[in-house]
């Protein structure tokens, strides 16, 4: 079976069989030069355009982080997929949380299961926030991961 995926925020790095971003050269790599390999330049947060259940799966790797209205543009990503949403942002202790240009930062798995709790219509199926490793020198330490994943069925 063939599904249809969407990346939100793809960047000069698309992994969808549809890929959005929001310019067509992204303010983060502007002074490089790069261009977005997008297939549609479109704002999550003012609607893609698509129709509602279009993709089986959602992903918008480190673009919540960088909107205005988060639940606004979570709520784009529910509405354009028929199965999964997957979101990634920077981990709330990450260096990486407290780029100037992030407008949220302290983001977390809580943060994402509040605010779909209220909306009483998605789950989240699994997420991500602490990693566990074990090392047999070490016994078992906690590694801060870099970014924090939500893995949402709609």
């Amino acid at each position: 079976m063939e599904f249809r995926w969407l990346d939100i925020g793809c960047g000069d790095n698309p992994r969808g069989t549809v890929n959005v971003d929001k310019y067509l050269i992204s303010p983060e790599i502007r002074l490089s030069k790069v261009e977005t390999e997008a297939d549609v330049i479109a704002d999550v947060e003012k609607g893609l355009p698509f129709p509602d259940k279009s993709f089986e799966i959602v992903t918008a790797y480190h673009v919540l982080e960088h909107t205005e209205n988060i639940l606004k543009a979570l709520l784009e990503l529910i509405r354009v997929s028929n199965y999964l949403v997957i979101i990634r942002v920077p981990h709330r202790l990450s260096r990486y949380n407290k780029l100037p240009y992030h407008r949220h930062q302290y983001l977390n798995v809580k943060f994402f299961k509040r605010i779909l709790e209220k909306l009483k219509k998605y789950r989240v199926i699994r997420a991500y926030d602490i990693e566990v490793h074990y090392k047999p020198h070490v016994k078992y330490f906690l590694q801060l991961p870099d970014e924090i994943e939500v893995f949402i069925w709609v």
